[in-house]
C-alpha cells in the first residue's frame, strides 16, 4: 500500500508543475455552472442591533467577513452618533420618536423604534436565507429591537439565529430583567439562540484582572468568533463540504438547549487539543452526553490531513449519544499555517441553569428551549 501513497504524492507534485494549455474553455458551460453555484450560495445577513451589536458588526467588518455577494452586514441603532462612527456601509437609524438620541436603556423604547421603522427593516430582511442577529441583552435598543427583526426575517422564510450576550450580575437586577424580557421575545422567532453569559467570562484566566472596558470587549470578541464560525462554515470551500442544509438538519434534529464550541491548537496532538477546547467551554458547564446532533467543521493549513479531521469528529462522537446525528466537514485555509481550528454546533445538550441561580419564571421556561451557548 505504501506505493499507492508515494504515487499520489508524485502526482500532486506533477500537478503543481504542469502549465495549463492556452485553450479557450467552454465558456457557455462554465458560465452556466458558475451561475448555478452562485445561486446555491446562501444569502447571509448579519444584523448588529444596539450598542453591543454594532460593536460586533464593526469587528466583523475589520475581519473582512462581509462581501457584496453572499454575506452582508447591517448596523442598526437608535443612537445616531454610534452609527456615524461605524465603518459599515449599511446603516439603519430606527425610531422617529427617539430622534437619534438612543433608547435610554429602556427596551420598550427600542421595540417601539423597530415598529416605527418596520418598512426599512422589512426591506433589509427580504430575500435572506440565513439571518444572524447579534445584540447585547439588558439595554434598550438591542434588547428591544432584536426580537422584532427576528420576527420579520422569520416571516420571510429565513433561518434565524440570534447571538447575544447576557449581563454581568454587577450590572444590576434591572438589566437582568430587561435581558430576560429580550430573550423571551427572541425565543418566539429564532430557530436557535446563542447566549454568552458575561458573568462566565470571569472564569477565563486573566479576565478578572482586565479593565472593565477590556472585559466587555472579550464578550464582543466571542460574539465575533461565533458569527464568523457559522458564516465560514457555509461559505468556505472544503475537502469535505458542509452546506446550509447540513446546518438546518443538525439544528432541527436537536431541540432543547444547544451550543457552539470553538477551539484552536497547533503542533503535535493539535486535533485532540483543539477538539477538547471546543467541547469544554470555560463559560458554561454542560452535560453533552445526550446531545442529539453535531455539526463539526475542521479548518487547517495545507498540512491538514483527513485523519486529523476524522479524529476530531471521533472525539466529539465519544462525548455524545451514539444515536446523535453527526455531520462533519474539513477545509484548508493556507493562512492558518500550523494552526488547526475546530467549530461544532451541538443540539439537545442539557443545562440545569441558563444564567446562574436565577429562579425567574421566564428563565425557567427557557431552560428546555433551543438556546445555544458558546465558549
Amino acid at each position: 500500500m505504501r506505493h499507492l501513497i508515494e504515487r499520489v504524492l508524485e502526482l500532486s507534485d506533477e500537478e503543481q508543475r504542469i502549465v495549463p494549455h492556452e485553450q479557450a474553455p467552454d465558456q457557455g458551460s462554465d458560465e452556466e455552472l458558475q451561475a448555478l453555484l452562485e445561486s446555491l450560495q446562501p444569502r447571509i445577513r448579519v444584523y448588529g442591533v444596539g450598542g453591543a451589536g454594532c460593536n460586533a458588526i464593526n469587528r466583523l467588518f475589520d475581519e473582512e467577513l462581509f462581501d457584496s455577494s453572499y454575506v452582508t452586514g447591517y448596523a442598526i441603532n437608535t443612537d445616531a452618533q454610534a452609527l456615524l462612527q461605524s465603518p459599515i456601509e449599511e446603516k439603519v437609524l430606527i425610531g422617529r420618536t427617539a430622534r437619534g438620541r438612543g433608547a435610554g436603556g429602556d427596551p420598550t423604547k427600542g421595540e417601539a423604534a423597530a415598529l416605527e421603522s418596520e418598512m426599512v427593516l422589512r426591506r433589509i430582511t427580504n430575500d435572506t436565507q440565513l439571518a444572524i442577529i447579534t445584540a447585547g441583552m439588558g439595554g434598550g435598543s438591542g434588547t428591544g429591537a432584536a426580537g422584532h427583526i427576528a420576527r420579520l426575517a422569520k416571516a420571510q422564510g429565513a433561518m434565524t439565529i440570534a447571538v447575544v450576550t447576557y449581563p454581568f450580575k454587577s450590572e444590576g437586577s434591572l438589566r437582568k430583567q430587561n435581558a430576560e424580557w429580550g430573550l423571551e421575545r427572541l425565543r418566539e422567532h429564532c430557530d436557535t439562540i446563542l447566549v454568552i453569559p458575561n458573568e462566565r467570562l470571569l472564569e477565563i484566566e486573566g479576565v478578572k484582572d482586565l479593565p472593565i472596558a477590556s472585559a466587555f470587549r472579550v464578550g464582543d470578541e466571542l460574539l465575533v468568533r461565533s458569527i464568523t464560525g457559522v458564516t465560514e462554515l457555509l461559505t468556505t470551500d472544503g475537502m469535505v463540504n458542509l452546506d446550509f442544509e447540513d446546518l438546518r438538519a443538525v439544528i432541527n434534529s436537536g431541540g432543547g438547549v444547544a451550543m457552539i464550541g470553538l477551539g484552536a491548537a497547533r503542533g503535535p496532538g493539535r486535533a485532540e487539543a483543539a477538539t477538547m477546547e471546543a467541547l469544554h467551554s470555560p463559560l458554561l458547564e454542560l452535560d453533552m452526553s445526550d446531545a442529539r446532533g453535531a455539526l463539526i467543521n475542521v479548518v487547517g493549513g495545507s498540512s491538514l490531513t483527513l485523519g486529523e479531521a476524522e479524529r476530531c469528529a471521533q472525539l466529539i462522537q465519544e462525548q455524545i449519544s451514539s444515536n446523535a446525528k453527526i455531520i462533519w466537514g474539513a477545509a484548508v485555509d493556507e493562512s492558518l499555517g500550523d494552526d488547526l481550528r475546530v467549530m461544532l454546533v451541538l443540539t439537545g445538550v442539557k443545562s440545569a441553569q441558563i444564567h446562574g441561580s436565577s429562579e425567574n419564571r421566564q428563565i425557567r421556561a427557557l431552560r428546555n428551549r433551543q438556546i445555544e451557548f458558546v465558549n
